[in-house]
């Protein structure tokens, strides 16, 4: 498969890229090649490793860094391609008519690792229509993105 196959479309400096069989498998932003993932079902147990579809590896930029994002415990994996293409193992899983593509591995030991920071909490003061003037209290950039979509006038405090 070659590199303009594998990266999908692009939305301001961000790339998706989508394995064979069209899933979206990550982003590529800055150098930076994201994939969010559950342990519980992508986490290699065998080799206590992460994997990256091998057409996906070979297509990122040489000076790529690699992370993985749990969506199970928050942590952040990071690596580098060359980490990957030195000291990965290459399997190809097939169950029945299911084929998950050739993958390379990179044991646990091979990457960095940060446990999900402890979001920071806000307060906003917001007019509803229904309640009058109210605090609410948000986490996180997503929490943020909401409420100024439904609320465009709150005011930190």
């Amino acid at each position: 498969m070659d590199r303009q196959s594998v990266l999908g479309y692009s939305v301001a400096s961000m790339t998706v890229i989508r394995s064979k069989n069209g899933k979206k498998a990550g982003v590529l932003k800055d150098g930076k090649y994201t994939s969010f993932r559950k342990e519980s079902v992508h986490l290699f147990r065998k080799l206590d490793a992460w994997g990256i579809d091998y057409d996906i590896l070979y297509s990122l930029p040489e000076q790529c860094s690699v992370q993985v994002v749990s969506s199970e415990s928050g942590k952040t994996y990071k690596t580098t391609k060359e980490e990957f293409v030195t000291k990965g193992t290459v399997y190809h899983f097939k169950q029945g008519t299911i084929d998950h593509n050739v993958q390379v591995f990179l044991p646990l030991a091979y990457w960095k690792v940060t446990e999900k920071k402890e979001l920071e909490i806000e307060h906003y003061i917001i007019q509803d229509p229904y309640k009058g003037e109210r605090t609410v209290e948000i986490k996180g950039a997503e929490q943020r993105k909401r409420l100024f979509r439904e609320y465009p006038y709150a005011k930190k405090i």
